[in-house]
């Protein structure tokens, strides 16, 4: 929380930009990093309390019952980190194929402030959970329900605006959206499954 308020400009720089575009071009124009530090303990954010969420919505749900908490928060934390280096070398190479640097560029822009928006929000659910008396059933389904509307938000901007600003054909949305965006989230589902 102290990192948020303590840059609370830069905060909320981050949601408008979440929800409006032409904030996130203004921004872009800005500097990607805004300030490192700032930047850097976003991304942090988002690792530790997402993996706190999975590991709290893991034992809620009663994924895995012979692991302990710990060790579950611990490879959540770990795994988003690889998903957030995978999607940023995905990024790099779907650039190199399409030869649309920029559009790339931009997507992981978009995407980076996606996370940033997702980390405050997790972080306010988490505190909830461990710190009030509100029910986890309410609870979960609400904070997945206000992520999965960001992720939409997000999704439509890439679409709309990819297509108007860089022309993408319908080739490249498909493309688009089977590497970047629905491989990676089914191979994720399909490894909490069979666990």
């Amino acid at each position: 929380m102290y990192i948020y308020l303590r840059y609370y400009k830069k905060t909320i720089q981050v949601f408008s930009a979440t929800l409006s575009y032409g904030a996130l071009q203004q921004a872009q124009r800005d500097g990607h990093s805004f300030i490192k530090s700032f930047s850097v303990c976003l991304f942090l954010i988002y690792m530790i309390c997402g993996g706190i969420f999975f590991a709290d919505l893991s034992i809620y749900s009663g994924w895995f019952r012979n692991t302990s908490t710990e060790i579950v928060t611990i490879l959540s934390i770990a795994a988003i980190l690889s998903l957030i280096f995978v999607r940023r070398i995905l990024s790099w190479a779907l650039g190199l194929i399409l030869k649309e640097k920029n559009a790339t560029e931009d997507w992981f822009f978009q995407y980076s402030f996606g996370i940033y928006t997702s980390a405050l929000i997790m972080l306010v659910f988490c505190l909830l959970l461990h710190y009030s008396h509100a029910p986890a059933g309410y609870l979960f389904p609400v904070a997945i329900s206000i992520i999965t509307l960001l992720y939409a938000i997000r999704i439509v901007k890439t679409l709309a605006f990819g297509y108007s600003a860089y022309g993408f054909s319908v080739f490249h949305l498909v493309l688009y959206l089977c590497a970047i965006e629905i491989i990676p989230l089914a191979v994720f589902v399909k490894l909490i499954v069979n666990s």
